[in-house]
């Protein structure tokens, strides 16, 4: 109540500001016009004021500097309000270490390529700038890299592709699986990866007359052949647990439950669909029995004729799925040890309302293979995954981003190129591949769950597997999955690139991982002689989340886990 009272009187008092002001300016701009207009000079106060008050903008002029003088006092002193603290950077930390790296610190910690150079630096790019008409990047190895990047935040102009020419131009020159929506990073990359030596290939769904064919069951064909012709009791069964996994794998993915919500239709539709890829399997290993086929060139005649890989399909599988009461008798006349029956004892032993529920989820989750364009696509196979491990090889995945029933086929090549290259990598001393193998997945957070990726992305690095996630936010991770599984998949990428989010949350959990930095508060207090000012160290936030969500354009915070950070 006293401060109120003492500003109205401060504010009073002030008022003599204007006309003090007022008469001091007329004065001076008097004299001025006096100087000029007379070449002699004699001080006459009456005869300044006459000069002034002649011309109107001189007088208003004053005027109106002396009432904006007076509002300036009347907020400064009556109405500021008391200094706020201010923070300063200190050497201390007692409340937090995080800081920010200095640019020396950045080109040690992620090194400097040219793109005019020789070097065998291969990775995740996470900066690049010009330097002398030149493009120098900074490159990490050695490490997943989790990408936050919502849509328009540059992740693919300035991440992505930098990338892509960086591996491609490395001397060890590694083999590349690239998530490409809109198709632009096969247009931008296809001929300088050509030029330099890789072998270039693309599943394009967009353009079937521009894409390579790929059955996803070949490889499960492959190795079925191969069992087949081998003589050895043991290899036969351990190609014929793999069959299995593979078989299990694939059906996992294609039914995959992204809302978590009522698995049971989706894992009677999954094990449904596996039953079928066996009993197709099982047929053909009966037939051979009973034509008793003694050498390989006979058991590849009858392959060939009663079921050849041009059959052994996604839509033949699809057909199949649709003959209701005939796909029931079906798996009812084999014996009680098909492994085909087992599997399907959930349709054969359900109620009706059961069994139309299940068919239904069938003919839902594979009616993507009845298009006549992916049917044509996956009928036949060119795809080598040998290749990836023998020659530099980029395979580019155009799947349209406005069609997300297509993205399955994303998640089905990362799960089986994936099972591939461990598999073969388990074959060498080292247990690693010679030649590094990354997947680049963009639309990460929006593609089908991938079958145990959390086991994926927990060993893949120590076979030379290396993995780019991009998501727009950490709740496409937990949607998709589930929050331990998403925790795990965040631990496993020790790099993190954070570019743009509008998701309060995610900027909120990158500030706290972030840290705080241990600041010096100056406060201030009093005014004139007795003003004074104390100082208090405190912890306070490296980046606020408010901040992280407003980072602009071709800026991105870098941090790799136990180092400090960047801002680039």
């Amino acid at each position: 109540m006293n401060k109120i009272k003492n500003n109205k009187w401060k504010l009073l008092i002030g008022l003599l500001i204007i006309p003090i002001m007022f008469l001091l300016l007329i004065t001076i701009i008097g004299m001025v016009i006096s100087i000029i207009k007379d070449s002699s000079f004699s001080f006459n106060l009456l005869s300044f004021w006459k000069n002034a008050f002649r011309f109107f903008y001189c007088w208003m002029l004053s005027f109106l500097l002396s009432i904006s003088t007076y509002f300036y006092f009347a907020y400064k002193i009556c109405f500021s309000k008391k200094k706020e603290a201010t923070l300063k950077s200190t050497n201390q930390n007692d409340y937090g270490n995080a800081n920010w790296l200095s640019e020396k610190e950045f080109n040690q910690n992620y090194p400097l390529v040219s793109d005019n150079s020789i070097y065998n630096q291969h990775g995740f790019v996470v900066n690049s700038k010009m330097k002398k008409q030149q493009l120098i990047y900074n490159v990490r190895t050695d490490t997943h890299n989790l990408i936050i990047g919502g849509t328009g935040s540059g992740k693919s102009q300035n991440l992505v592709l930098p990338t892509i020419a960086v591996n491609g131009k490395s001397q060890v020159k590694p083999s590349m699986i690239v998530t490409d929506p809109k198709g632009e990073l096969y247009q931008y990359q296809k001929y300088s990866l050509e030029k330099v030596g890789y072998n270039v290939q693309v599943i394009n769904l967009r353009t079937v007359t521009e894409s390579i064919a790929w059955n996803p069951l070949q490889v499960i064909y492959d190795q079925f052949v191969s069992m087949l012709l081998s003589t050895n009791e043991q290899v036969k069964l351990e190609k014929r647990v793999a069959i299995q996994s593979d078989i299990q794998d694939l059906t996992k993915t294609v039914f995959a439950n992204d809302n978590q919500v009522e698995p049971f239709w989706n894992n009677s539709g999954a094990l449904v669909t596996e039953a079928i890829i066996l009993a197709m399997l099982e047929d053909a290993e009966v037939i051979i029995k009973n034509e008793n086929a003694i050498n390989q060139e006979q058991i590849k005649q009858l392959l060939e004729i009663h079921l050849p890989a041009t059959k052994f399909n996604l839509a033949s599988v699809t057909v199949i799925a649709t003959m209701g009461q005939d796909l029931v008798n079906w798996f009812k006349q084999r014996s009680d040890t098909s492994l085909a029956k087992i599997t399907a004892n959930q349709l054969l032993h359900g109620e009706s309302k059961t069994l139309s529920s299940i068919l239904m989820t069938m003919s839902t989750n594979l009616a993507i293979f009845k298009n006549d364009f992916i049917r044509n696509l996956t009928c036949n196979n060119d795809l080598n995954l040998s290749d990836f491990i023998t020659k530099p090889t980029a395979l580019f995945i155009v799947v349209p981003d406005e069609n997300h029933n297509f993205y399955v086929f994303i998640s089905l090549l990362i799960s089986q190129i994936y099972k591939f290259l461990t598999s073969e990598a388990s074959k060498t001393a080292s247990g690693k591949l010679d030649r590094p193998v990354y997947f680049l997945c963009d639309e990460f957070g929006n593609i089908p769950a991938i079958p145990n990726i959390e086991g994926m992305i927990t060993i893949a690095h120590s076979r030379n597997i290396f993995f780019q996630l991009i998501i727009q936010e950490l709740k496409q991770l937990e949607n998709k999955y589930n929050k331990a599984i998403a925790d795990i998949i965040f631990a496993n990428c020790s790099l993190h690139t954070f570019l743009q989010t509008m998701n309060l949350e995610t900027a909120r959990y990158y500030s706290d991982i972030i840290g705080d930095a241990t600041v010096l508060q100056i406060s201030t207090s009093g005014k004139g002689k007795s003003k004074s000012e104390s100082e208090t160290l405190k912890g306070h936030p490296l980046i606020l989340a408010s901040d992280a969500m407003r980072l602009t354009k071709n800026h991105a915070i870098v941090f790799y886990a136990k180092e400090n950070f960047a801002n680039n």
